[in-house]
C-alpha cells in the first residue's frame, strides 16, 4: 500500500479502501471468496456505491429542500447480489 500512497490523494485512496470493503461485504453476503471487481460484479458494485452514498434517498425536491427515505434499502442491496451468491451447505 506504500507505492499505491504516493500516487494517490487521501481521498482518492478512501474511495479505493471503500470499494475493497464493498467487494469483501459482497464476498461475505454472497458466501462467495472468488468474486472479484469485473465485469457484472463491477457495475453492481457502482450500483451499490451509488446507493450507500444516496443512503436509501427515495425522493428529492429542491425547492423545499425535501428528502424521503427507504428503509429498505438492504433488501434492494441483496436483491442486486442475487445472480453472485453460492447456496451455503451445513
Amino acid at each position: 500500500m506504500d507505492n499505491l500512497n504516493l500516487l494517490l490523494t487521501e481521498d482518492e485512496e478512501q474511495a479505493v479502501m471503500d470499494r475493497l470493503n464493498l467487494l469483501l461485504w459482497c464476498r461475505a453476503k454472497c458466501n462467495n471468496e472468488l468474486l472479484e471487481d469485473v465485469g457484472g460484479l463491477s457495475m453492481v458494485l457502482d450500483r451499490l456505491e451509488g446507493m450507500i452514498h444516496n443512503a436509501g434517498i427515495s425522493s428529492e425536491s429542491i425547492g423545499g429542500l425535501s428528502q424521503s427515505f427507504s428503509a429498505d434499502m438492504n433488501s434492494e442491496m441483496l436483491k442486486l447480489l442475487s445472480p453472485y451468491r453460492k447456496a451455503k451447505f451445513i
